[in-house]
């Protein structure tokens, strides 16, 4: 993953490529669930200028009974900030100095209160949904 090339998390563009990710469903068209508490992203940092800031595409999985989901993120294990989501939307952040200059980068998720469409009588789905990713973006 090189600063200033979005990596996509839909099926198509092969995120796999790029990245390792525990704690998601399967990848799908659009991109991928996190499934449970807690979701990592792992992936090399690509030669070139080091990063300066990080930007996730998300969007929450909501229902009638909930509105909003609230997540904590994580950088190489630092704790980074924590944001409610109430529709779609960017988080983006700037990078602390030891999580740039670093070559190998993990991204934690920590979701609040994740949701299984089958407990809420939506469908058979059992996995534990939070937040849907579709996007990652290191900013030079």
């Amino acid at each position: 993953v090189r600063a200033g090339e979005p990596v996509s998390l839909a099926l198509a563009d092969e995120p796999e490529r790029f990245v390792r990710l525990t704690g998601f469903g399967a990848i799908e068209t659009w991109g991928v669930w996190t499934d449970g508490e807690l979701a990592m992203v792992e992936f090399k940092i690509g030669w070139g200028p080091a990063p300066t800031s990080l930007r996730l595409v998300l969007e929450p999985f909501l229902h009638e009974h909930r509105s909003e989901v609230a997540a904590e993120l994580f950088i190489n294990g630092m704790r980074i900030e924590r944001r409610v989501f109430g529709g779609r939307q960017d988080w983006e952040v700037a990078l602390p100095s030891e999580a740039a200059l670093a070559r190998n980068f993990t991204i934690g998720l920590r979701i609040e209160n994740p949701a299984s469409p089958l407990q809420l009588g939506l469908s058979s789905d059992e996995r534990r949904l939070g937040l849907a990713l579709r996007l990652i973006e290191l900013g030079e």
